[in-house]
């Protein structure tokens, strides 16, 4: 039994005071947070997330709005052009031999062309014609 009580204490140095026993601390019990609390932290960080919802959305204002904003103004569209909306199965050549049945086709393919890019045709796309 004295074996084991040398173990259980350690030695000091001298001059370093009494020595302490090692082993386990005592469990010191701390109070419960009464549920009041809780109540008011998440009152508070509802309250938080509440007031950046105003911040957030002026500066997503102020960086250019959001998905449904107008980016500029709408393009220009001459009041006497016309518009022919793009069938399934039509080409750039069909569209021009219906515009010019009788003239040369090229021209008006080049132009027509020009505007569409190398996008290519889809049907219900818009066309200006010239």
């Amino acid at each position: 039994m004295a074996a084991v009580a040398a173990v259980a204490t350690a030695v000091a140095p001298a001059g370093a005071g009494p020595a302490r026993a090692l082993g386990p601390r005592p469990a010191v019990a701390r109070p419960r947070t009464p549920a009041v609390v809780y109540r008011r932290r998440r009152l508070a960080v509802v309250a938080a997330a509440l007031a950046l919802v105003p911040v957030a959305h002026a500066g997503l204002g102020i960086l250019g709005g959001g998905p449904l904003t107008a980016s500029g103004e709408p393009p220009a569209v001459p009041a006497a052009s016309h518009v022919y909306v793009v069938q399934p199965g039509d080409t750039l050549w069909s569209i021009a031999h219906r515009l010019d049945p009788t003239g040369d086709e090229r021209p008006l393919v080049a132009q027509l062309a020009a505007e569409v890019g190398s996008a290519g045709l889809r049907a219900g796309q818009a066309l200006q014609l010239p």
